[in-house]
């Protein structure tokens, strides 16, 4: 019976600890090289191809903030931020993974920022980036964190999380955050109850958002936006 050697097993000349020739050589599959690889103009901020000098670290700026296209440039700059201890940079970093449609890094962020007024505008970019593109639950779960964190709603707050109420609908979502409108000082605002009228008219409860208008005829802060409200809900 004729024997038949398998060759690149073993110690021969063709085995794998040997043997120097790739296998595509014996397949006969001609391989493609590998392009080389090209970095973006602001990647090279981050990865020098020059061996022969030192790395510059590049300086962390809002305009630098702003050049961020991808979740991956923003994570290199805050990666740098780090480093370098830029702590009140922080709050341009928020912008940016909100530009990066990255919201859940935005929030860690926010998490570990103290409390503060100014803040407040990140949360209420949270919450009407929900909104605009119709997480309705995630506008709320926003609103109740940010208060579970120790940040408070303001004027601009209260509309975005009136929205979410009406379009869900859900009167009584809309009703507790009208308690917290009234506990905050907010009642006399015309934004945050012309908000409130809609939401109501949305929700079918017309006593309660005639009642919220006719309070703010009767304190004279109410406006145009104010009657198409309320003509909305009762067209409703």
């Amino acid at each position: 019976m004729q024997q038949i050697k398998i060759l690149g097993i073993g110690t021969g000349p063709f085995s794998p600890q040997t043997s120097s020739m790739p296998l595509s050589f014996f397949l006969g599959i001609k391989l493609k090289p590998k392009p080389p690889l090209v970095l973006k103009p602001f990647t090279t901020f981050f990865f020098s191809t020059n061996t022969t000098t030192t790395p510059t670290i590049p300086l962390i700026t809002n305009t630098l903030l702003k050049q961020c296209k991808t979740l991956i440039q923003a994570k290199l700059v805050h990666q740098q931020i780090l480093v370098q201890g830029l702590a009140d940079m922080a709050t341009y970093l928020i912008g940016t993974y909100i530009a990066c449609e990255a919201p859940m890094h935005a929030i860690k962020v926010l998490e570990r920022l103290v409390p503060s007024q100014p803040t407040v505008y990140w949360w209420n970019a949270l919450i009407r980036h929900a909104v605009r593109l119709g997480f309705l639950e995630d506008v709320l779960g926003l609103y109740r964190k940010m208060q579970r964190f120790g940040w408070k709603p303001d004027h601009y707050t209260f509309p975005f999380v009136f929205k979410a109420c009406g379009d869900f609908p859900s009167f009584r979502r809309g009703a507790s955050v009208h308690a917290v409108v009234c506990a905050n000082g907010f009642e006399s605002n015309v934004f945050v109850c012309n908000a409130m009228v809609a939401m109501y008219g949305r929700c079918g409860m017309l006593d309660d958002a005639r009642q919220v208008f006719d309070e703010l005829c009767v304190r004279g802060i109410g406006d145009v936006v104010s009657w198409n409200s309320i003509v909305a809900a009762y067209v409703q």
